[in-house]
């Protein structure tokens, strides 16, 4: 499995949002649900639900 979240780090205002983007490759079914941890400033944590359900449809090739 792989996961990538960009940016990486940011600075953002009390007021401001941000856009994040996740990326999550894997090569089998799976069913994931934890956190993205965002570490702000002063040593706490935000944490954000990422939960994905991911299908690979298995393939048979028949040869004629």
């Amino acid at each position: 499995m792989y996961t990538e979240v960009t940016p990486m780090r940011g600075k953002m205002g009390p007021d401001q949002s941000m856009v994040l983007k996740v990326v999550f490759y894997t090569k089998q079914s799976v069913k994931l649900n934890s956190d993205i941890e965002i570490k702000q400033r002063g040593g706490k944590s935000l944490f954000i639900p990422f939960f994905v359900h991911t299908m690979v449809p298995e393939l048979n090739i028949l040869e004629s």
